[in-house]
């Protein structure tokens, strides 16, 4: 009986972990593209701070060390920093658009395929995407 018990807390406390882990890599995967579309907007120090503390995975006080910025202060510039990026997504969505020009030209990919293999009835669906991303932008 007490084995189950110790058995059963190590799945619950494994997946849980797990799933911590996927919600804190897809928080980072987000953060790390609207970086990439954003990060001309941002003030230098932003930049560094967000990097080292996001990216580079550094602790508070080490970048506290590289900056001569507070622990404190790096903490609520990341803060900062991330509320900005989604604020401009949020007004901008760029990298939403990004995203949907990115799917529909992986259809026109699987579809050019298609035809390629000789299914020629797929051209048109083709042409109706392309004609989509281009009266899209």
């Amino acid at each position: 009986m007490t084995n189950l018990f110790y058995l059963l807390y190590y799945h619950t406390v494994i997946e849980m972990s797990k799933s911590d882990t996927n919600v804190w890599l897809k928080e980072i995967v987000e953060l790390s593209t609207l970086y990439d579309f954003y990060k001309e907007l941002l003030s230098e120090t932003s930049k560094k701070v967000f990097e080292g503390y996001v990216l580079d995975d550094m602790t508070l006080a080490e970048i506290s060390e590289l900056t001569g910025i507070s622990r404190q202060g790096i903490h609520d510039s990341v803060k900062r920093t991330v509320n900005r990026l989604r604020e401009y997504e949020s007004r901008l969505r760029l990298a939403e658009k990004f995203n949907c020009v990115k799917r529909d030209i992986e259809k026109i990919n699987q579809l050019a395929l298609e035809v390629k293999a000789g299914r020629t009835e797929k051209a048109d669906e083709i042409i109706s995407i392309s004609r989509d991303i281009i009266d899209s932008y």
